[in-house]
């Protein structure tokens, strides 16, 4: 399955990110994503079960949502669409969700992972890797990566966001940046079979169709946690070029008291 994010930093666009999911190894955790990722409702029905504060209006899914910790030389955190500070989170399924799986490791630059505040905490919030960060594997449920290999827009974002200017205290950006598009990619079939995508305006945007049916398997989750943050333990050097190691040991506490997993 394929989706995007286009990212603005204050008024400049700086492209789209397009992702790969990975629905066969962990469905639910990706249809918690693409329902968020799709949805355009001004309210939607997990609102009432938020963790943090209740959703706003107009603001129910990612787009319009911001990138609220962007940390050089290890990762970029979004999702919060409720209270846009880490401090926010729901899903699909109630307050939050289950740990999947951890089939999938964080083995690469790009890597698509649910934050979390401990075990079994899954909400709505995300974040991208800028390196393999082997230490959270086990920890946080991985379900997708940028294509940034094969797609150079993508690879082009990707490194426009981890230059981002960001407080070095609270590794907040400076400037907004934020998801002011984003979606499905439909994948076509032309004739002779070849794959052709669309995206945009194009799209055919999904995420509610299986909701009721695995609320159904599934049930809720009882919530936890009141800030999604990840564990930055075990850092390796490439962190001292922010010349901030004391700040790291701090986050890493603080990290496995905020995130969503």
């Amino acid at each position: 399955m394929k989706a995007y994010l286009t990212i603005a930093h204050g008024d400049t666009t700086l492209g789209t990110l397009r992702l790969n999911l990975r629905p066969d190894i962990v469905p639910r955790t990706v249809e918690n994503f693409v329902h968020f990722l799709t949805n355009t409702k001004e309210k939607n029905s997990a609102s009432s079960s938020a963790v943090g504060g209740t959703t706003v209006d107009g603001e129910a899914g990612y787009r319009n949502s911001t990138f609220h910790r962007i940390i050089p030389k290890f990762m970029a955190q979004a999702g919060d669409f409720i209270n846009h500070d880490g401090t926010g989170s729901t899903s699909i399924y109630g307050p939050s969700f289950a740990d999947e799986n951890f089939l999938l490791s964080h083995s690469q630059r790009g890597t698509l992972s649910m934050a979390n505040s401990g075990a079994n905490t899954n909400g709505c919030q995300f974040f991208i890797s800028f390196k393999a960060t082997a230490h959270l594997d086990g920890r946080h449920v991985v379900f997708g990566d940028v294509d940034w290999r094969e797609d150079d827009e993508s690879a082009a974002v990707l490194e426009k966001l981890e230059r981002v200017k960001t407080d070095r205290r609270s590794d907040r950006p400076l400037e907004q940046v934020k998801i002011v598009d984003c979606g499905v990619i439909e994948e076509r079939k032309s004739a002779r079979g070849a794959g052709k995508v669309s995206e945009g305006g194009g799209s055919k945007l999904v995420g509610e169709a299986k909701k009721n049916k695995l609320l159904q398997a599934y049930g809720d989750v009882t919530p936890a946690a009141d800030e999604d943050e990840i564990d930055l333990d075990e850092e390796d050097d490439d962190m001292d070029d922010r010349k901030n190691e004391k700040r790291d040991n701090a986050s890493s506490s603080k990290v496995a008291g905020d995130a969503n997993d």
